[in-house]
């Protein structure tokens, strides 16, 4: 399956809006299952639905193996997207100030990044 992008985005951004990680690109999937599909209303009002759900690995700029799990496959988008709603659900932390951002879990900073430039105003996970 291929997501039709031509050029993929170079982080995962943070969501506070999303309730589950998503992300177009299939090969980002260390295991995945087709599924009927979920519903996922965009900010536009626009609704698209995800075609497979599985987990994710990324490796985090402190070299932790962040996984993640349900995560959806959804083609239709053009974005990489990290929940955190999802990551808080799962033990995280995560705090922003005006610098940047950090993902604790068990007690450790598995994750530090600034605001993305190229993102004005979002927050990434630099991919």
């Amino acid at each position: 399956m291929m997501s039709g992008n031509t050029q993929k985005p170079v982080a995962w951004m943070m969501d506070s809006g999303a309730s589950q990680h998503f992300t177009p690109y299939i090969e980002d999937f260390t295991t995945y299952t087709q599924h009927k599909g979920v519903e996922i209303s965009l900010s536009d009002n626009s609704i698209i639905k995800s075609t497979s759900v599985g987990s994710v690995t990324i490796r985090t700029n402190r070299g932790y193996d962040l996984i993640l799990s349900d995560v959806l496959h959804v083609p239709m988008t053009h974005s990489r997207i990290l929940s955190t709603s999802a990551l808080k659900l799962k033990g995280a932390t995560v705090g922003f100030d005006h610098t940047g951002f950090a993902i604790r879990h068990s007690e450790r900073t598995i994750q530090m990044d600034t605001r993305m430039e190229a993102f004005t105003g979002l927050w990434g996970i630099k991919y």
